[in-house]
């Protein structure tokens, strides 16, 4: 039996998040979702994610912070997906711990085929 890998989307987009969840789920993952950073902190605790997308720019806390309290806890992937396109941002993001920065929009089948290859590469 193969592991169903669990992918965790943080976005405080409801839309979105739901978009992305049915999307990535109708593509055999486990998807645990969440609307900030804390919650997705809460949830991570509860069920570890093989993958974690999430978002910059969300309430209680953002996705800079999320990405450093990730790390200093886990070398789970972490896809940061956001609107914030600047050069600086993306350094940023990178320098966080991310491994993979995708800027809004986005097609859900380029999305597929990073969460694929960070998959792949963390096995």
């Amino acid at each position: 039996m193969t592991h169903k890998p669990n992918i965790l989307v943080v976005d405080d987009d409801a839309r979105w998040r739901e978009v992305l969840t049915i999307f990535l789920a109708s593509r055999n993952w486990n998807v645990i979702s969440a609307n900030d950073g804390q919650a997705a902190l809460d949830q991570f605790h509860q069920h570890p994610a093989d993958l974690v997308i999430l978002d910059v720019m969300m309430p209680v806390m953002d996705g800079w912070e999320l990405c450093q309290q990730l790390r200093q806890i886990s070398d789970v992937p972490i896809m940061v997906l956001t609107a914030r396109g600047q050069d600086n941002d993306r350094k940023k993001g990178l320098q966080l711990g991310a491994d993979d920065y995708l800027v809004k929009p986005v097609t859900l089948r380029e999305i597929e085929t990073h969460v694929a290859g960070l998959l792949q590469h963390s096995r």
